[in-house]
């Protein structure tokens, strides 16, 4: 979950770039655009919500959820 030399949590990207269904999240990495594009400005408690938070959505979306 963390950078090997940071405490920043690593970006939980897949390098799969598409809108899922609904059009709110990408597939893969299960954040919004707005997530996406403010991550490397994002503060470390941000980015660990953020993981937190995308955890809790493919938990609620199981087994619909592919990556």
């Amino acid at each position: 979950m963390f950078g090997p030399r940071t405490n920043d949590p690593v970006s939980p990207c897949k390098k799969v770039s598409k809108p899922s269904g609904n059009g709110q999240v990408f597939v893969g990495c299960g954040r919004t655009l707005h997530e996406i594009a403010g991550w490397s400005n994002f503060s470390t408690p941000r980015k660990i919500q953020v993981i937190d938070d995308v955890a809790r959505l493919k938990r609620k979306m199981a087994p619909s959820w592919s990556e």
